[in-house]
């Protein structure tokens, strides 16, 4: 997806502020599943016309 300048990312960076490392299964089993797109006030809406062509190309590639 950054080859089509789509910015996404599989996980998030754990921060100290964000608590002690606890077991927690399902927020681990969504942040191994998820994707995240980042957004901005700035996009417009042939910003997010090109992402959803790229995530739609990426996906059909990883489903063959």
């Amino acid at each position: 997806m950054r080859q089509n300048f789509v910015d996404a990312q599989t996980r998030l960076v754990a921060r100290p502020h964000h608590g002690r490392n606890q077991r927690l299964p399902v927020a681990r089993e969504l942040g191994e599943t998820s994707l995240m797109l980042l957004v901005h006030p700035t996009l417009t809406a042939q910003n997010i016309e090109d992402t959803i062509r790229v995530v739609k190309e990426v996906v059909a590639r990883a489903t063959r």
